[in-house]
């Protein structure tokens, strides 16, 4: 195995942190790999940063159960004897282009059913849904009351990194009805400062 610098470890772990939340808040049945090997006889075998078997609907929970029955003394998942993992996460900060390059089609051979690229350097997800003809890039949906998380958007917005296009936020808030909730829509303007900020909610600033 290849060494694993700080940077990388303490990035894999914050991804494995909010995946692991973000399930747990919602419900959604997962198991996780942490580097396991995967191997397809006759296809290159791999060593993901992150995998997971997810059950959020009656398939995906058959394939979880299957996850159950592999022994805890495998070494490397066979995967023509068990199913390949719903989701695979790589972490990149050097090695992006051969993430969303080599890897990307080794994953599509190997049947996994959405790849994660977490870009580093731009503070970024590329998600991939996969599908028998190749795979294609897919939105990512964040929920977050983090005012470093937007602030930074909001950044790369102004240094031209990401297009305001590119990015639209919803806001969900209280209404006057008891219970209800008003939805409205903010975006960056090309400078980096959101439009239809809540007044409150927290100070907009470019860092």
């Amino acid at each position: 195995m290849l060494p694993v610098s700080f940077d990388h470890g303490q990035d894999h772990v914050v991804i494995i942190l909010a995946v692991n939340l973000f399930a747990a808040i919602k419900g959604i049945p997962l198991r996780g790999l942490d580097t396991t090997t995967l191997r397809k006889p006759g296809v290159r075998e791999c060593q993901p940063d992150v995998s997971y078997y997810v059950g959020d609907n009656e398939a995906l929970l058959r394939s979880a159960d299957r996850v159950q029955a592999i022994p805890s003394s495998t070494g490397i998942v066979n995967l023509d004897q068990n199913p390949a993992p719903n989701l695979v996460i790589e972490v990149a900060k050097t090695s992006l282009l051969d993430d969303i390059g080599t890897k990307r089609a080794l994953y599509e051979e190997l049947g996994v059913a959405e790849y994660w690229v977490v870009d580093v350097q731009n503070t970024q997800i590329l998600a991939y849904a996969i599908a028998e003809q190749g795979s294609q890039r897919i939105q990512v949906m964040i929920e977050t009351h983090s005012e470093i998380l937007v602030n930074r958007l909001g950044q790369l917005v102004s240094e031209g990194k990401i297009s305001p296009d590119e990015i639209n936020i919803v806001l969900f808030e209280p209404s006057d009805k008891l219970g209800g909730v008003t939805i409205r829509n903010s975006q960056f303007n090309s400078d980096g400062y959101l439009l239809n900020w809540p007044l409150g909610f927290f100070e907009m600033e470019l860092v």
